[in-house]
């Protein structure tokens, strides 16, 4: 994988979105929010799970917003800007 950079975004909405740069590809680009939601909440599978995850497409930008299920039941989302790498293989 390339060196990835993220903005600052909080990511709790399409207006904070978290941006991800750097990803040559869709694939490279979706490790690389697993990779920042794992940094953030921890270890997939055991400190949280994936619930769901859609692409919003918001006029000529997209969006992937990531739902996640912590250990303790509670939920939580992310929302990255992925228009870079969208739809390059």
């Amino acid at each position: 994988m390339t060196e990835i950079t993220y903005g600052d975004g909080k990511g709790d909405s399409v207006k904070t979105a978290i941006s991800i740069s750097g990803a040559r590809t869709g694939p490279e680009g979706v490790r690389a929010e697993y990779l920042h939601i794992a940094e953030k909440l921890g270890e997939r599978g055991k400190d949280w799970e994936l619930d769901m995850q859609r692409l919003i497409r918001k006029e000529d930008r997209r969006y992937d917003r990531i739902d996640v299920k912590l250990a303790d039941g509670t939920k939580t989302l992310f929302h990255f800007e992925i228009t870079e790498f969208f739809g390059k293989h």
